[in-house]
């Protein structure tokens, strides 16, 4: 709820929400393919991991937003009901993808050696396992498919059909 309304639409925190699921994947895929088995300890990882991935697609779905509204045609601000175009999408990946590839990498360096290392760093090594899976797949998602998603569903965040009327005409309880 709080994704929606900072966004002011419904489909924009759809996607930013859509980002988790390539999170989990790519946590259960790095399991799968170390053949190891899913602790409480890798719950830990996985929860990291989510709030990584919804972070950098807010990043991106927030500058290419920032970039619909400082847009200008013929001296005229642009609405903010107006839909996104590619070009606001790409600019947004071109301007964001060196942080998130900074942050992606920063956590890589500091995981890696923990999650390939002996059997007696169980603890660390699920934690550190579950987080370096769903962070290389949370950010390939970010920067591939989540461009992708909002220019298929053709830039339909915050168009005026799909705001929240609702919530603009809540009245406060007595």
């Amino acid at each position: 709820l709080a994704v929606m309304m900072v966004f002011d639409s419904v489909w924009a925190a759809r996607i930013v929400f859509f980002s988790v699921p390539l999170a989990l994947g790519g946590s259960a895929a790095a399991f799968w393919i170390d053949k190891a088995s899913f602790s409480r300890e890798a719950a830990v990882g996985v929860i990291l991991v989510i709030g990584l991935a919804v972070n950098h697609v807010i990043l991106l779905v927030d500058a290419a937003l920032q970039r619909r509204a400082v847009r200008r045609y013929g001296g005229k601000a642009v609405s903010s009901s107006q839909r996104l175009s590619g070009s606001d999408v790409l600019y947004a990946c071109r301007d964001r993808a060196g942080i998130i590839v900074l942050t992606t990498l920063t956590t890589l360096a500091s995981l890696i050696p923990l999650a390939v290392g002996t059997k007696a760093d169980e603890l660390f090594g699920s934690i550190a396992l579950a987080t370096v899976g769903g962070t290389i797949a949370g950010t390939l998602g970010a920067l591939f498919v989540v461009p992708a998603m909002i220019l298929g569903l053709g830039g339909k965040m915050g168009h005026p059909r799909r705001r929240m009327w609702w919530l603009y005409r809540m009245r406060p309880l007595r």
